[in-house]
């Protein structure tokens, strides 16, 4: 039996919906432009798919140190608006599409339970399977959230990476996956950077795989953090999974 067919299922707790135009039989991922007003202060703009916006909110909030209980903030979209009520002050502009700016801030990471390639192995192939692009045929960013105790996976899908993570963000608190001492993994399509590894930092996550390879500040994130990065790097003529920070109980690199 292939290591694959071993694998042990991950059951889908959430996801979020796509939105496309087709075009000459070709599906176009929509994006759009809303503003974020927080405690009543305009706070930037984001770039998202018009989908589970509500869910980018609450991401936003839990993932950002400070703002308080999000079981207690307030969040309505309005038009191109999405009003933010909660408690405390977020610490870093959202920067739309940018790849740099200033990452949350964060905590260090203290993870109780180690991770192992298995672990590895196991939310990469399945995480192939729940691309954007693999089962919608779009051309948008995929991020996921794996609670390895429980078995369980919240997968989000945006045109925007560092939305996609808001958003799997928020999935994860509404299905329950954030629970003191969890075992969290994440997954994403897109590029690694610091925004996107400390706000699944923050949540408790010690293990991040990127498809594309992180950025240099990425990399720097994890390091403060702790977490656990491994990327499915270019290696010669083929690809492969390489851990770049951290460590794997049984690696024996």
């Amino acid at each position: 039996m292939s290591r694959l067919a071993r694998l042990e299922a991950f059951r889908l707790k959430a996801e979020t919906a796509v939105v496309y135009e087709e075009v000459n039989g070709v599906r176009v991922a929509v994006d759009e432009v809303y503003k974020l007003v927080v405690n009543g202060r305009e706070y930037g703009e984001v770039v998202a798919m018009p989908s589970n916006v509500e869910d980018l909110a609450l991401g936003f909030v839990v993932s950002e140190l400070g703002m308080g209980d999000p079981g207690e903030a307030s969040i309505t979209v309005r038009g191109d608006k999405i009003y933010i009520e909660a408690g405390g002050s977020p610490t870093a502009k959202l920067n739309g599409e940018s790849c740099g700016g200033p990452a949350p801030r964060h905590r260090r990471i203290v993870h109780e339970k180690a991770y192992a390639w298995a672990d590895v192995y196991s939310v990469y192939y399945d995480f192939s399977q729940r691309t954007a692009g693999g089962l919608y045929r779009i051309s948008a960013h995929t991020v996921a959230v794996y609670d390895l105790d429980a078995g369980a996976v919240v997968v989000a899908h945006d045109t925007s990476r560092h939305t996609a993570v808001l958003k799997a963000v928020g999935l994860a608190y509404r299905a329950g996956l954030l629970r003191d001492a969890t075992k969290l993994a994440a997954a994403t399509t897109g590029r690694a950077s610091a925004d996107m590894v400390v706000r699944l930092a923050n949540i408790g996550t010690g293990l991040i795989i990127t498809m594309r390879g992180p950025l240099a500040s990425g990399l720097r994130a994890a390091k403060l953090t702790g977490v656990t990065l491994v990327s499915n790097a270019k290696k010669g003529r083929g690809r492969s999974l390489v851990l770049l920070t951290g460590r794997l109980e049984d690696d024996t690199a």
